[in-house]
Order: structure tokens, then sequence, then C-alpha cells
């Protein structure tokens, strides 16, 4: 299994990144309003760099800074198996 810990807002998560460390970040692109791409620079600085999902509508362009990418509706089986993947890199 896995830990998760959520994030409703920009300001919630840059404070969640500030204490504590992750594998993998499940971002999107309509976070409240905001777009959770802009936490890519503080996932990447971290030691060891969070891999990043973008879970988006599926019109956005793909960005290629992103580790995976899920479409919103992805069962929840997909979304397992893409993060699995990506803890095992």
């Amino acid at each position: 299994g896995y830990e998760v810990e959520e994030a409703a807002d920009l300001s919630t998560a840059v404070e969640k990144l500030e204490h504590q460390r992750f594998q993998v970040a499940i971002l999107d692109r309509n976070l409240r309003g905001e777009d959770g791409l802009v936490l890519l620079p503080k996932l990447r600085a971290q030691e060891p760099p969070t891999k990043a999902v973008l879970f988006s509508g599926g019109s956005e362009p793909i960005d290629a800074t992103v580790d995976a990418r899920l479409l919103k509706g992805s069962c929840p089986a997909e979304m397992l198996r893409r993060i699995a993947e990506l803890v095992r890199r």
C-alpha cells in the first residue's frame, strides 16, 4: 500500500513539500483555479527528485517535464499501476 497526502490548493501543497519528501506527486492542472504544474520546480529540487504525474481532463497539451499522465476518469487500478511503475524507477 501507499501513504497518501492530499492538498486542496497550491498553498497547502507548497507547505507539505517544505516539510515532507514524496516519491510521487499527482498534479492537477486545475487545482481550485490554479495550475498544479507550478509545483514542478519544487518537486524536481527535492533529493531525490519527486516523480510527477499529470492528472488531466485530456484537452491540455502533454507537458514533457512530467513523468506520466493520467486522464481524469481513469480507473483506480490504472492509477495504482502508474504509481507502482514510477516508484520502481
